[in-house]
C-alpha cells in the first residue's frame, strides 16, 4: 500500500466503529483467531481498517493466537487491478484459499477455529441517488466501483464521517460443513461473506433511492390502482385523463423525497437541539433492532407522546449507524417549508381518513407496498394521534392492515414490527396539553 495514501488517511480521516461495544465482545472470545473480511482492497478502506485495528485494545486481540502477518488478518473478496486500478478482479483471493484449505484439512473436532468478521467501510452514508457534483458523489454508495481519484476526494470530503461497521463474527468452519473439497469450501465461504456484507450495507445506507417520477410510475402502473381509476371513471363520470391526473396528484401528495443532504444537516442540527432540550437521551435494547434489521423489512410502531417522537427516533437510528425509516406523517404537517424539509427527511404524508376516497386508499396502499418492496424501513404511529394524558391510546389498525396486504401481495422479505416506547420526564407540549384537557380548543 502506498505510504502516501496511508499517511493521507491517517492525517485526515477520523474512523469510528459500530457497534460501539463490539471490541468488548471480541476480547471476550480471545484467544481465537480473527480475520476481517472486506468487499474490496481499496487502498483508503484498507488503510482505515488497519488504522483502527492498531488502536488499543484491538491490537492485542487481532494478533492473539495468530502466526501470520497483517496481510492474512484482512481478507478482501475483490481486488482492484489494471494500471490505473480501475478494474475489479473477482477471483478468490489467495489468502482466503489458503485459510480455507488449512481449516478444511483439519479434523472437525479441532478447536483451532477462525472467526470471520465482516467489515463495511463507509465514507459518508449517502444512498445512490444524490446529484450534487461537489461533495456527495464521493460518499459511500451502493456502487463500489469508485476509482483512485474519487476515493482520495472521498477521504477529503467525508473523512470526518468515516464509519466502519462490524458484523457478528462467523465461524469459518461452520460455512463449509458440506463442501466436497477445499476449492468448493472457499467458494462457499466467499459467497456467504458477500451476502453478509450486502445486507450490512443495506442496513446502514438503505436501498437505492428512486426519483419521485419513478415512484409515481410504479404506483400508477399497479393493477389495484388501475382498477380504482376505472371505478373512479364509472362512479364520477370522468375521463381517463382526469382519473390519471387525480391518481398522480395523490401520489405527489403522499410521496417522500428523501435527500441525504437534508438528513445530514438535520442530524447535526438536532444533536445540538437535544442537548439544549434534555439532560440526556437514554436508549435501551438496541441489540433487539440489530438482531433483525439486516434480514427483514422493519416496521417501527412507536407510541406517540410528542412531536419530538419521530425526530428523536430517526436521529437515534441514524446516529447508531442505520438507515432512517420512511415516516408516515399527518397531512396537517404538509405546510410550506416544513413539509418540504420533512419530505427530504423521509416523511410521507397521510390523510386522517380514507372514507369516501377509494382511489386515494388504493394509491396509498400501493405506495406503502413499493417502499417496503424496495427495502425501506417504515415508521407509523398506530395510535393515530398524540396522547394528551400519557396513557396509550386505542390502536388504529388501518396502517397495519395495509402493511400486511402489501406484504401478501409482494412478499420480498419477512416483515418485523418493532414497538418503541417513549418516556419523557417533561414534554415540550406540556402546557398545550394541560390547556386542551382543561377545555380549550385544539389549535392546528
Amino acid at each position: 500500500m502506498s505510504v502516501a495514501i496511508r499517511g493521507w488517511v491517517r492525517l485526515w480521516a477520523r474512523p469510528r466503529f459500530m457497534p460501539e461495544n463490539f471490541h468488548e465482545s471480541v476480547i471476550n472470545k480471545a484467544p481465537r483467531r480473527f480475520c476481517f473480511v472486506m468487499a474490496t482492497d481499496a487502498a483508503v478502506d484498507y488503510s482505515a481498517l488497519q488504522q483502527l485495528l492498531e488502536r488499543e485494545p484491538w491490537h492485542s486481540v487481532v494478533h492473539s493466537g495468530t502466526n501470520s502477518g497483517s496481510s492474512d488478518q484482512i481478507i478482501c473478496l475483490q481486488r482492484w487491478a489494471g494500471f490505473l486500478r480501475n478494474r475489479l478482479d473477482h477471483r478468490l483471493p489467495d489468502n482466503l484459499r489458503q485459510l480455507v484449505a488449512e481449516q478444511y484439512s483439519k479434523s472437525q473436532s479441532d478447536e483451532d477455529d477462525i472467526e470471520l468478521v465482516p467489515v463495511c467501510v463507509f465514507w459518508g452514508r449517502a444512498p445512490d441517488k444524490e446529484s450534487s457534483w461537489l461533495r456527495l458523489p464521493f460518499a459511500s454508495t451502493w456502487s463500489d466501483d469508485a476509482g483512485f481519484i474519487k476515493r482520495m476526494l472521498s477521504v477529503m470530503f467525508n473523512g470526518r464521517q468515516l464509519v466502519l461497521q462490524f458484523g457478528e463474527p462467523v465461524s469459518l468452519r461452520s460455512l463449509f460443513t458440506d463442501a466436497t473439497d477445499a476449492a468448493h469450501a472457499a467458494r462457499r465461504v466467499a459467497r456467504v461473506c458477500r451476502g453478509i456484507l450486502h445486507r450490512q450495507r443495506a442496513a446502514v445506507i438503505g436501498p437505492e433511492v428512486a426519483s419521485r417520477s419513478n415512484i409515481v410510475a410504479q404506483v400508477l402502473r399497479a393493477q389495484p390502482v388501475r382498477q380504482a381509476m376505472r371505478n373512479e371513471m364509472k362512479s364520477k363520470g370522468v375521463t381517463r385523463e382526469q382519473a390519471m391526473k387525480a391518481a398522480e396528484a395523490c401520489v405527489h401528495e403522499i410521496a417522500a423525497n428523501y435527500s441525504h443532504t437534508t438528513v445530514n444537516i438535520l442530524a447535526r442540527l438536532f444533536t445540538r437541539v437535544w442537548n439544549r432540550l434534555y439532560d440526556g437521551v437514554e436508549l435501551h435494547h438496541l441489540e433487539n433492532l440489530r438482531a433483525v434489521i439486516e434480514n427483514n423489512e422493519v416496521v417501527y410502531v412507536p407510541c406517540h407522546r410528542s412531536h419530538m417522537d419521530y425526530l428523536l427516533l430517526s436521529h437515534t437510528i441514524y446516529q447508531k449507524g442505520y438507515a432512517i425509516p420512511h415516516i408516515a406523517a399527518g397531512i396537517n404537517l404538509n405546510i410550506p417549508i416544513i413539509g418540504r424539509i420533512l419530505r427530504g427527511g423521509g416523511a410521507f404524508f397521510i390523510r386522517r381518513s380514507f372514507a369516501g376516497n377509494p382511489l386515494y386508499a388504493a394509491v396509498f396502499t400501493r405506495y406503502l407496498g413499493v417502499m417496503m418492496a424496495r427495502g425501506h424501513s417504515v415508521e407509523y404511529f398506530i395510535e393515530g394521534g398524540r396522547s394528551r394524558t400519557g396513557r396509550l391510546l386505542q390502536p388504529k389498525t388501518g396502517a397495519i392492515t395495509m402493511t400486511v396486504r402489501s406484504f401478501l401481495r409482494d412478499p420480498e422479505r419477512p416483515v418485523v414490527f418493532v414497538p418503541v416506547y417513549f418516556g419523557y420526564e417533561r414534554l415540550v407540549e406540556g402546557k398545550t396539553y394541560i390547556g386542551e384537557l382543561s377545555g380549550k380548543p385544539k389549535k392546528k
